[in-house]
């Protein structure tokens, strides 16, 4: 190997010295060169990143001077539509040739303004000598104490007028208080309905707060006994109904005359009527006697203690309190659900088959 690494070697070396036809200089150089340089710098067709970064921003510059020229062009646009439509208005006010002069209230024609003179126009505005102070633009020429004057003597004349009518309806004499000429003085007719209407709208809102406050008040709650000195309620549950009356006693219940363990024979439907003699504390204090009807156990257990706790509450309204925090006096208004069409029960669907 050593010999053959050595004529090869030899060989390059002469083949690198040989001249070259083309040029006076070595092949050996030219290809040294060549390689070196592909070796150095491989060949890529992607710009440096400062060029990227370069032409990025001259195509942002551009896309904002497109959208300025666009919008220069808008505002051109709208303001030659605007300038249009201000020159056709100027031209319409200018080519109109009905003039509408500030009158005052005391030199204004209250006539009809459709009458027709002879000449078959209408007369908006009166005309005559007795407005010829009238200036060039319209306006009289009246100061403002001249105008108080004038509206001074217009309402002497309309007090004049007024006590004339009054003395020649019924001769009573002429009172200004009587019109509520004089404002705030309270002595006019009209200052008189209008207090009388405020004192009864008042009356009335006392009227209705003091119903209001009635109203939220609790409603007072007192003993309902009957002349045997018992005491009745009613209670339901689910389609069960029963009618409890308890007296004072020694703790004895009966249940549609039977001994209450033997209709009851469950431990949690009897602890269950007698929660509410727990609650009050009144256990072994009353006999009751029930009278149920429908359901079944659980249905009448839940009867006879809805109305168990309303009959002591009508014996006892300070018993309220204890029973009403526990539910008791609250009828349960769970009822079973109806079966639907098509439903083995209410909810209850048959069982799926393929075919």
């Amino acid at each position: 190997s050593a010999a053959a690494s050595a004529s090869f070697s030899s060989s390059s070396v002469a083949t690198a010295a040989a001249p070259c036809p083309a040029a006076n200089i070595s092949c050996a150089t030219v290809n040294i060169a060549t390689v070196g340089s592909a070796q150095a710098r491989p060949f890529s067709s992607r710009p440096p990143r400062r060029q990227q970064q370069q032409q990025q921003q001259q195509q942002q510059q551009q896309r904002q001077q497109d959208y300025q020229r666009r919008s220069n062009q808008r505002n051109d646009a709208n303001s030659a539509v605007d300038n249009f439509a201000r020159n056709r208005r100027a031209k319409a006010a200018r080519g109109s040739s009905l003039r509408t002069h500030a009158v005052s209230i005391f030199d204004g024609d209250y006539s009809d303004p459709n009458d027709i003179d002879v000449d078959g126009e209408e007369q908006p505005f009166a005309e005559g000598p007795e407005y010829d102070d009238l200036d060039d633009d319209g306006w009289s020429g009246i100061t403002p104490e001249e105008n108080v004057s004038l509206y001074k003597k217009w309402e002497d004349s309309a007090l004049e007028h007024m006590a004339k009518a009054r003395e020649d309806g019924d001769g009573a004499p002429y009172n200004p208080d009587d019109y509520g000429l004089q404002m705030g003085s309270g002595t006019s007719e009209a200052d008189q309905v209008l207090q009388q209407e405020a004192l009864r709208q008042q009356r009335e809102d006392d009227a209705q707060r003091k119903r209001w406050g009635e109203n939220a008040r609790p409603k007072a709650r007192t003993r309902e006994i009957d002349e045997r000195g018992r005491a009745y309620g009613r209670g339901g549950r689910k389609t069960a109904s029963a009618r409890v009356w308890i007296y004072p006693g020694e703790g004895m219940i009966s249940v549609n005359r039977r001994d209450f363990v033997e209709y009851f024979p469950r431990e949690s439907h009897r602890e269950s009527i007698l929660g509410p003699f727990v609650a009050t504390r009144t256990a072994g204090s009353f006999d009751v006697r029930v009278q149920v009807e429908g359901g079944g156990l659980s249905g009448k257990a839940g009867a006879v203690r809805h109305g168990l706790a309303r009959a002591l509450e009508r014996y006892n309204p300070d018993y309220r309190p204890a029973m009403k925090r526990l539910g008791y006096l609250t009828r349960d208004s769970r009822m079973v659900e109806r079966k639907k069409v098509g439903k083995k029960k209410a909810r209850k669907s048959p069982q799926w088959v393929r075919r």
